[in-house]
């Protein structure tokens, strides 16, 4: 099982992918990089595809702001992207954050 992580700030983009062993999570690859634009999604399907896509079973992002409802780790449902949703049109968050999180 492969693990997909996301790290997306307002001008840079961090990917990496673990692998689950009997000893936990074991880094396959990482990718950094800086001055990243809303165009620079390709980057992330060039990362996936080093690998069969359909052995990521786990994708987690990160979101630095959440707000007054969203302070802990939560998995993305309808509800937890409407907030989100709402966060970016009312703030600086990088509109890419949302676009990731539908993919």
């Amino acid at each position: 099982m492969l693990l997909l992580t996301i790290n997306a700030g307002s001008s840079s983009l961090r990917l990496s992918l673990f692998e689950q062993s009997c000893d936990g999570l074991v880094c396959m690859n990482e990718s950094y990089h800086d001055g990243v634009t809303e165009r620079d999604l390709s980057l992330l399907g060039d990362f996936i595809a080093s690998v069969d896509a359909a052995e990521i079973k786990l994708i987690v992002h990160r979101v630095v702001h959440g707000g007054a409802l969203l302070t802990t780790s939560c998995l993305i449902d309808e509800v937890v992207e409407e907030e989100i949703e709402r966060l970016t049109s009312n703030s600086n968050c990088p509109p890419s954050v949302c676009k990731v999180l539908r993919v």
